[in-house]
């Protein structure tokens, strides 16, 4: 039995985002220290609003059948044909330790000092220069916009747009859903940006400490364009008359060609607010500071599905194959179930090299005598009693039918994971050895 691996980008970003905000005791901030730190936020979060809408740009032409299906628009390197990334990279460089330094390693070492490396997804290493910091912010800038865009929005550009015009109601509108969800996303970042942005900057100006503290801030101008986003959602993603006439949401199978985080526009809504939230405050942190501490516990939603098929579910490249001749290959596995494991980031700094092993936190260890009991430590008999090793469940049973055969598998992890994570891009690699156990089906419609 051979599963593909999957990952959740947004878990692992979201650790960033909160750790980076989590500051660390530190001296006060004089007048000079503020204008350095104010102008590194600045000009970073400028080039992350470029960035965003380079995305949004590209996506209204793609979508609009004026570029090519293939375009990868989130990408900002690529998504920028209006060439505006040169001018904020430039004027962010020049700022930094450039041809117009408003910050210099002697004057304003002690903001220097709180950026000691570059997190990933930027390239780690350490910075002793505030022309190395502009470098690592660009990275960050440019990085952290591309990976909210992957995870809200992957359409299907070439089925949407041959919708379109074919005059299919239901492409229109799901042409007009992608677009608004991405323009929206793209405002929010920017006003989360600004809003905390403001919040820190305020503080160094009355004499703070360094360390970042306003991963939490809201002046009321998040949770506006928040509302803003939502109703736009709701509108865009709304046929009023669809192919038969009826009115209606998006349905799931229609929902599933954007590639996005969620089969209903309720579930869109809360799983873009989150992700955008989490990415922006981190992203705005890291342009007053790098705490330099990584994530210990990542929780993993694995996500399943032929939504592109018109089945509804979060359209991934997860999948199961069993077997040689093709009859059991293509499967889905369980959506939507939830496991956590542990990181363990001490070999690197910048978040980038961290040893993946289980964590049972999520609920997927359970006595070898008892599955009802829940265990806490993996592999060993732990609550279980003499002779009864606390067992790791890979998701829960797992039901397949191939050629009329249906069978329930128990999949279960005998050993420790063996992998690595990077933090800041969400990508990993681990191997995980799985014993199935395969029981007869109850029937064609419900093996398990």
């Amino acid at each position: 039995m051979k599963g593909r691996s999957f990952h959740t980008a947004t878990a692992l970003l979201a650790g960033i985002a909160i750790v980076a905000a989590a500051g660390v005791a530190s001296a006060q901030v004089d007048k000079d220290n503020a204008k350095c730190r104010s102008t590194i936020f600045k000009t970073q979060s400028k080039l992350a609003a470029t960035a965003g809408k380079a995305v949004a740009g590209c996506y209204k032409n793609v979508l609009k059948g004026k570029a090519p299906a293939s375009t990868d628009c989130n990408n900002p390197s690529t998504a920028d044909t209006k060439n505006k990334l040169p001018k904020a990279e430039s004027k962010l460089s020049d700022s930094l330790g450039g041809a117009k330094a408003k910050c210099d390693d002697t004057t304003h070492a002690a903001t220097l000092a709180e950026f000691p490396s570059c997190p990933s997804p930027g390239t780690p290493g350490a910075i002793t220069s505030f022309s190395q910091l502009a470098s690592c912010e660009i990275e960050l800038a440019e990085n952290m916009v591309e990976n909210f865009a992957r995870r809200i929005l992957n359409p299907d550009a070439a089925k949407i747009v041959a919708m379109v015009n074919a005059k299919s109601p239901e492409g229109k509108q799901l042409s007009k859903c992608a677009q608004s969800i991405i323009k929206n996303a793209t405002k929010l970042h920017a006003t989360v940006q600004k809003d905390r942005g403001k919040c820190q900057t305020t503080a160094d100006k009355g004499g703070g400490s360094f360390a970042y503290s306003c991963s939490t801030f809201d002046s009321g101008k998040i949770a506006g364009t928040i509302a803003k986003l939502e109703a736009k959602l709701d509108k865009d993603c709304h046929l009023k008359k669809d192919s038969n006439g009826n009115e209606r949401d998006l349905s799931e199978g229609e929902l599933g060609l954007l590639g996005s985080c969620g089969r209903t526009i309720a579930e869109l809504k809360s799983c873009i607010v989150d992700s955008v939230v989490k990415n922006a405050g981190g992203l705005t942190a890291l342009a007053f500071q790098n705490a330099e501490v990584c994530p210990t516990v990542v929780d993993i939603v694995a996500k399943a599905g032929s939504a592109r098929d018109g089945q509804g579910g979060f359209a991934t490249a997860t999948q199961l194959d069993t077997g040689w001749n093709g009859l059991g290959h293509n499967v889905d596995v369980v959506d939507g179930f939830h496991g956590s494991v542990n990181l363990d980031c001490s070999a690197s700094t910048s978040c980038d090299t961290c040893t993946v092993t289980v964590n049972c936190r999520a609920g997927g260890c359970r006595c070898s005598n008892d599955v009802t009991q829940q265990c806490n430590t993996p592999f060993v008999e732990d609550i279980c009693g003499a002779g009864n090793p606390c067992e790791v469940f890979f998701g829960p049973p797992l039901a397949l039918n191939a050629s009329n055969a249906p069978v329930c598998v128990v999949n279960k992890i005998p050993v420790e994971l063996i992998g690595s994570a990077d933090v800041g891009t969400g990508s990993s690699l681990t191997t995980v050895s799985n014993v199935s156990t395969v029981f007869t089906g109850i029937g064609q419609t419900q093996p398990c």
